[in-house]
């Protein structure tokens, strides 16, 4: 747990927001209709972690442009990076997942991390075209 952390909840005629603060940062979270502000934390947090692999890929894969335009030479603006491996969409989807479900808390997870989890696994397996497991049992099995 965060020591000298500040968080307060405000509730407003048309939203709620978590005020959170800890030394110079301080953020400002809308809370979800129907959550509790705990849950819509989570919620908000995942879709950030989601965003900043998102971010992460392609700052990555600029960095490799940049590293192919240099060998290529001054003014050249057209290169090919003979070591740059973009991985697949599933593959890059299936990473996450694991990510998530290797580093995130158990209360994340059990606030719904465990859907995204899944979720992100199934459209994975559907992208590579493997064939997916109903996720209704037939109630006469």
């Amino acid at each position: 747990m965060i020591s000298n952390l500040h968080v307060k909840t405000i509730v407003g005629a048309a939203s709620a927001y978590a005020c959170i603060n800890f030394g110079h940062v301080s953020i400002d979270v809308r809370l979800q209709c129907g959550r509790s502000a705990a849950e819509s934390l989570r919620q908000w947090s995942m879709e950030e972690l989601q965003k900043a692999e998102r971010h992460t890929h392609r700052a990555m894969l600029a960095i490799s442009a940049a590293k192919a335009l240099d060998a290529a030479g001054f003014g050249e603006t057209h290169a090919v990076e003979p070591d740059a491996s973009v991985e697949s969409a599933a593959e890059m989807i299936e990473r996450l997942a694991g990510f998530i479900s290797t580093y995130t808390s158990t209360s994340a997870m059990d606030a719904g991390g465990c859907a995204l989890v899944d979720r992100a696994r199934s459209m994975a397996k559907l992208m590579r075209g493997e064939p997916m497991e109903s996720p209704l049992k037939p109630a006469y099995a």
